[in-house]
């Protein structure tokens, strides 16, 4: 049942032998391993894309005898003798290459050891003027480069890309010579097909074969060591690392992985470099008289680095036990996220591993375990040391599960310890067999549980799936769905674990952004409409002032017209201007009323005006005939003196 679910997927490529082929050299006596290998992705044919290869360096140009002692007797520019020779190799083109140097010195010595080779003396190479300091450098690369361009980045030592080409324990071999770029194809459709955005190799450094495995993509949560790693630029300052030189390529990993939930990891290639056996580069960065001195400061800068990445990504990482060598990184990463992702399919992953699994576990054979840890001789008179019982355990017990190809499940998530970005010892370091080995056996022990957790949700997802073919027929390209759709399920559960009960961070903040901005609307439009009515509330009141003061200044106009009538008819008739008021037929009171007026008092329900009974009083009438006429007239003076006169 599990074979007939593995069939081809619909979309992987054509390779000079797509199903899996025997090991090169094997005459298939030699148990499963030597007649069966999964096709490489070097060895697939994915569309070609438009790629850059760039290389932060520094110091890089001065003699290779001068920089490392495997190098002692070769005045070759570094450069040239490591990255740009392995490029070379691979016949990269010299106008893909872009060398990012710290200042403008450094530029012109560059550019003078590029003409040293006639393959990269072409005029092609970029040399560009970027930041000091590696993490502010790479930082500079992504930011500056045009958003959406696929990038591949090098460390300025690095002499192979090495490859798993068989499962088991056998040593293993440099890819071969123009396949580096078919690498770079496959990293890009990978990142397409799945969603993800970076990729990097296994961050083995030893080249021990035990730590790799024959197939697979990793889409956990791990380190994309900064010594070759591609992708696709994004200007994103979440994605920037900001706390160290020494850990900036553990930081990127761990930004790029909460960002997106999947990083790519190639479980059956390592990089050939040395760092901590190098001069210049890096260790300029750190103080110290010799290259152990160095080497010991940037120790102790990662060591703190590592505290403070503990405390920023909690989900992502745990406290690590620390290695006794100088190379290896101290930085647990937790064990979480998705699937392994197959090559080629499913059915071919799961062989192969089981053949792996089964060539590692074989002893006292060239390449067991006791042999090949590392592939290096024994010192004389420097007994080994023997794997712990529990070491043993952790080897020797496979899981139950269907499919199963690795060991079986830690009951706690496993602390990965990942090496760092290269291999090597410093000088003077002082670490001896039984050390590097006792470190190359926890490594292998903690890859391989590595690898069962992303292999068992494959597996997980290989039952779900035979479940649901049991009830319909299944259909070409079923095994992509299958990977997807428990990819998918691993990113969901992730984005619960960084975001709480929030499965989509982007669309919760597009929502509360909308929700924020409704309501900042509403508060303008609050704030618009009481400042409207405050606006006509004051033009109200300014209106009713400027009436009124219109009223005001037309009464005094009008009473100053009445005071000069009033003067002419006292001149006209001198002393009788009262009896007039009052004994005119045309005045309308009578006798009555008036005693009944001069007799009334100002009372608050009058309507009469103090000011104008006063004003009528001053111009000569009698006090009881002005109180009857601005009765009369309801209070209105002017009225009342046009009738004080009318009947005159």
């Amino acid at each position: 049942a599990c074979c007939s679910l593995m069939m081809a997927s619909s979309d992987t490529p054509s390779s000079s032998s797509t199903e899996p082929a025997p090991a090169s050299g094997s005459s298939g006596s030699d148990g499963p391993a030597a007649g069966f290998r999964v096709p490489a992705p070097h060895e697939l044919d994915f569309p070609a894309v438009d790629y850059r290869v760039v290389i932060p360096t520094r110091g890089r140009w001065r003699p290779a005898c001068e920089i490392g002692r495997d190098c002692k007797n070769d005045r070759r520019p570094f450069i040239l003798v490591k990255t740009l020779a392995f490029l070379k190799r691979h016949s990269i083109p010299p106008s893909r290459v872009f060398l990012y140097v710290s200042d403008e010195e450094e530029k012109i010595k560059y550019e003078a050891v590029l003409q040293q080779d006639t393959y990269w003396d072409t005029g092609e190479v970029r040399v560009e003027v970027g930041r000091p300091g590696i993490r502010e450098q790479r930082n500079y690369i992504q930011s500056s480069t045009p958003e959406g361009t696929y990038v591949v980045s090098f460390d300025d030592d690095v002499s192979d890309v090495l490859w798993k080409n068989q499962p088991g324990l056998q040593k293993l071999v440099p890819m071969p010579d123009g396949m580096l770029d078919k690498l770079f194809f496959h990293g890009y459709a990978f990142m397409r097909k799945y969603k993800a955005f970076i990729w990097g190799l296994n961050t083995t450094a030893s080249a021990n074969p035990l730590c790799l495995l024959p197939d697979g993509v990793s889409s956990r949560n791990g380190e994309i060591n900064g010594f070759c790693c591609g992708f696709i630029t994004r200007h994103l300052d979440e994605l920037m690392p900001q706390i160290a030189d020494a850990t900036e390529d553990a930081e990127r990993s761990l930004r790029f992985f909460k960002h997106d939930r999947i990083i790519l990891r190639y479980r059956m290639y390592c990089g050939q470099t040395k760092c901590f056996q190098f001069l210049a580069g890096l260790q300029d960065l750190f103080e110290g008289a010799t290259l152990k001195d160095k080497n010991e400061a940037r120790k102790l800068a990662e060591r703190a680095a590592a505290e403070k990445l503990l405390a920023m990504f909690p989900e992502q990482t745990r406290k690590a036990q620390q290695r006794k060598g100088i190379s290896t990184l101290e930085i647990g990463f937790r064990s979480i996220g998705g699937p392994v992702l197959p090559v080629t399919t499913v059915e071919a992953l799961i062989e192969s591993c089981k053949i792996d699994l089964a060539g590692k576990q074989k002893k006292g054979e060239p390449g067991s375990p006791s042999t090949a840890a590392g592939q290096r001789p024994k010192q004389k008179g420097r007994p080994r040391k023997s794997p712990s019982a529990a070491d043993s355990e952790r080897f020797a017990q496979p899981s139950a599960f269907i499919g199963t190809v690795f060991f079986a499940k830690p009951k706690q998530d496993p602390i990965l310890e990942v090496e760092d970005d290269e291999a090597g010892e410093c000088q003077g370091e002082g670490k001896d067999e039984e050390e590097e080995e006792e470190d190359e056996i926890r490594e292998a022990s903690d890859a391989h549980q590595e690898g069962d957790a992303e292999n068992k949700e494959l597996e997980a997802a290989v039952a779900a799936s035979l479940a649901e073919q049991s009830r319909q027929q299944s259909h070409p390209g079923e095994q992509d769905d299958m990977v997807h759709r428990a990819l998918q399920a691993s990113m969901n559960d992730l984005a619960l674990l960084f975001n709480g009960t929030v499965l989509d961070p982007m669309a919760a903040a597009v929502e509360q952004s909308r929700l924020l901005e409704e309501e900042d609307a509403k508060l303008k439009q609050q704030e618009e409409e009481e400042m409207a009515r405050a606006l006509q509330l004051s033009t109200q009141e300014e209106e009713q002032r400027l009436r009124q003061q219109e009223l005001e200044d037309c009464g005094k106009r009008e009473l100053e017209l009445l005071d000069t009538q009033i003067s002419s008819k006292r001149r006209s008739f001198p002393g009788q201007h009262s009896v007039i008021a009052v004994a005119s037929p045309q005045n309308h009171m009578s006798e009555s009323s008036a005693s009944s007026a001069s007799s009334a008092s100002f009372s608050p329900q009058s309507t009469i005006n103090e000011d104008s009974l006063r004003h009528l009083v001053d111009m000569g009438f009698e006090r009881h005939v002005a109180i009857a006429a601005l009765n009369a007239t309801i209070g209105d003076l002017v009225q009342a003196v046009n009738q004080l006169l009318s009947s005159g």
